[in-house]
């Protein structure tokens, strides 16, 4: 029984092609889904932070998620921590997307496991009083998705 396949001179294994991974390996690590990681921020953070239980869906997998609510300068803000665990032997992508309520992606940030696989993305400009869903999608390089949590979160009303 023959468990890899040809491509170019090199045998992939057929669990790698069901991942979807023979891009990432032909082409290296590279990525032309991810930009730049977070930020730093100052400001208050005093609602309750909202937080989510690991979701594992083929070799990657979301460890941690939490929302905090907050304001930063005459801001809303929502302060998101992360943790990706990647055993997919190369790096993987990830985006976390901050939508409002009309359905509009306002924010959106990205990078691969290789430079940032846990932190705290910023969101500092949301909106005051607004209800928003943030997702993190996590990748191959080759656009397959592996993970994926969604978690709502209501920023304050305005305390002007």
């Amino acid at each position: 029984m023959d468990t890899s396949e040809t491509r170019s001179d090199v045998r992939i294994p057929n669990w790698l092609l069901a991942a979807g991974l023979t891009t990432a390996l032909a082409m290296g690590a590279s990525s032309s889904w991810a930009s730049g990681g977070g930020g730093s921020s100052s400001g208050s953070k005093t609602a309750a932070a909202i937080s989510a239980p690991a979701v594992t869906t083929s070799c990657a997998s979301i460890t941690n998620f939490r929302n905090t609510t907050g304001h930063f300068a005459t801001w809303a803000a929502i302060w998101t921590d992360f943790a990706i665990s990647n055993n997919c032997g190369v790096p993987v992508d990830w985006r976390m997307d901050y939508t409002n309520s009309a359905g509009v992606v306002e924010f959106s940030r990205g990078s691969s496991t290789q430079y940032m696989s846990a932190g705290t993305i910023d969101y500092d400009w949301a909106s005051f009083g607004v209800t928003y869903n943030v997702t993190l999608t996590v990748r191959s390089t080759s656009g397959v998705q592996l993970a994926r949590y969604r978690a709502g979160v209501a920023t304050q009303m305005s305390t002007d």
